[in-house]
């Protein structure tokens, strides 16, 4: 929609991959991959937005609204397939070729990429993705900048000097705030 097989192939890494999805399961897999992110586009800008940002054209610098949207809308793509791919990459890459299996060998990324650090990337990969389409629903100018902010307070009052030391002593203060025990009841 937005690039080329052969664009998305490098932007993935992934030049060794044969064509041919009739003959070889990644191809196929890559093929679906793709389509997948395009229907997501569909199913989250909705028709009329998607020609839209197709209608602009590709900038290697884009320099206004149009050509950044393009832009994001490009490489949206590339993580929305890569996202589709990540959870079978190992599958994708051992099924291709022998040179995708070397490449997969030598990217060490994937190669020692836990169970844990496969889902932190997924997640990433969300945020990023929720993010991008959220911009290129079109709301926001280029500039117009939103900062998300969370402010994490304590539930109770953080005890005062001599109140964390035992939970049953009774403190009490005077008028100047110092703190002065009385006696223990047990």
């Amino acid at each position: 929609m937005f690039t080329t097989l052969v664009e998305m192939k490098q932007s993935l890494r992934l030049s060794g991959v044969p064509d041919n999805p009739t003959l070889f399961d990644a191809a196929r897999m890559l093929d679906d991959a793709l389509l997948g992110a395009r229907v997501e586009f569909y199913r989250r800008l909705a028709i009329t937005r998607v020609n839209e940002l197709v209608g602009y054209s590709h900038a290697d610098e884009p320099t206004n609204q149009p050509q950044v949207y393009r832009a994001c809308a490009e490489l949206l793509e590339v993580k929305l397939v890569l996202l589709k791919l990540l959870p079978r990459i190992r599958q994708f890459l051992l099924e291709s070729t022998g040179a995708s299996e070397d490449a997969f060998q030598r990217e060490g990324l994937l190669r020692d990429m836990s169970g844990d650090a496969l889902t932190a990337r997924i997640l990433e990969l969300r945020a990023e993705i929720d993010s991008d389409f959220a911009f290129l629903e079109g709301d926001t100018e280029l500039g117009d900048e939103t900062i998300n902010a969370t402010c994490f307070e304590p539930d109770e009052t953080p005890p005062r000097p001599g109140e964390s030391l035992r939970q049953f002593a009774n403190v009490e203060y005077d008028e100047a705030g110092r703190i002065f025990l009385r006696e223990l009841s047990l």
